[in-house]
């Protein structure tokens, strides 16, 4: 497969695209940029120093190698102070190496030979499988590089033996710089992340404060929904004019006639019941036998004074029935007046509760 090399503003090259497929070989007059081409791929490999060769009036030179599916590479450098040496690899992320050279760029393979006591670079090809670049070299140097078979030879066997490695190699390469770029990718995923935790721990007395009024708006409700009950209680008080507050005294007072009157209503319910045992009874038939009269006037003053208790007890029942009512009746009008009392008031005076406390 050919390489492709492309060179802008390096010296006196404006603008040139070789194609080297095979054993190519590049002639020309004197200053045609024979020597300058070299040295542009040249400066590629070893990442030249100095800014002399950027052509007069531009701001930088640009050398790229296209090894086709191995892969290409691109160097840029520049005049300006701030400007850098630059590699791209394959398309990836910019590389700047300072005055070494990248070892992705290593990895093409293309290196210098030493013959005649100077250093020579006779290929760019990656695969080394004849495409070989000369340039500018005397003819006993490179009649020597070639005659030498032996050198060559040595050098042809360490470069097949060489070849699977740097095929690995680049193909490793070739993975990472995929992975790279994909990571750079999702990396900017998160850009700005730092700013939003930052945001987020600045949100957290602001949420401290809405947990607050959360806790507010809860309170406020159960307020109104007090409220609610105690404006329907008021509304169906809201016939009543006045209302008499009775003293502690008497309230306690009522209290306690009241548990009097709940005692009665037992004894009574008891008297009942003893008094349903003599229902239907009404005369008492009394066999007199030959006893002394004693006895017998003795037992007439006992079911006398039973029949007098028997009448009594059922006055007492009737009696304790009207009490009963009444204290009934003083009861509820007691109960209302300290229902009154208490949503009038708020509170309770003898216990002190808040109205609508359970």
């Amino acid at each position: 497969m050919p390489v492709k090399v492309k060179v802008r503003d390096f010296q006196s090259i404006r603008s040139a695209d070789v194609e080297i497929d095979g054993f190519t070989v590049v002639t020309g007059s004197n200053n045609s940029g024979k020597t300058a081409l070299q040295r542009a791929v040249r400066g590629v490999f070893q990442n030249t120093k100095g800014t002399a060769f950027v052509r007069e009036g531009a701001q930088k030179c640009v050398v790229e190698v296209d090894f086709g599916k191995d892969g290409k590479v691109k160097w840029s450098k520049g005049t300006g102070k701030r400007d850098r040496p630059t590699y791209n690899i394959n398309d990836g992320p910019d590389i700047h190496p300072g005055s070494s050279v990248p070892d992705e760029v290593a990895a093409f393979g293309v290196v210098p030979i030493q013959a005649g006591g100077q250093e020579v670079w006779p290929t760019i090809a990656p695969q080394f499988t004849g495409q070989v670049f000369l340039l500018d070299r005397p003819g006993s140097a490179l009649a020597e590089a070639i005659a030498d078979v032996e050198r060559v030879g040595q050098l042809n066997r360490a470069l097949r033996a060489s070849e699977t490695d740097r095929r690995q190699a680049s193909a490793a390469l070739r993975v990472r710089m995929e992975d790279l770029v994909k990571h750079e990718a999702d990396a900017k995923f998160y850009e700005g992340l730092d700013v939003a935790l930052n945001a987020i721990k600045a949100l957290e007395p602001v949420r401290e404060s809405l947990a607050t009024v959360d806790r507010a708006i809860d309170g406020l409700s159960s307020l109104r929904d007090r409220l609610t009950v105690a404006r329907a209680e008021a509304a169906r008080l809201l016939p009543v004019d006045a209302i008499t507050v009775p003293p502690v005294q008497a309230m306690q007072d009522i209290q306690d006639e009241l548990e009097a009157k709940q005692a009665l209503k037992q004894r009574l319910e008891a008297a009942q019941a003893e008094a349903a045992r003599y229902d239907g009874i009404n005369d008492v038939l009394v066999v007199v036998d030959e006893a002394p009269a004693e006895r017998v006037l003795s037992a007439i003053d006992v079911l006398t004074d039973l029949r007098d208790r028997l009448e009594a007890a059922r006055e007492g029942v009737k009696d304790q029935r009207v009490a009963l009512q009444k204290a009934e009746q003083l009861q509820t009008v007691t109960l209302d007046a300290a229902e009154a009392v208490l949503v009038e008031v708020g509170y309770c005076p003898t216990c002190r509760k808040m109205a609508g406390d359970e």
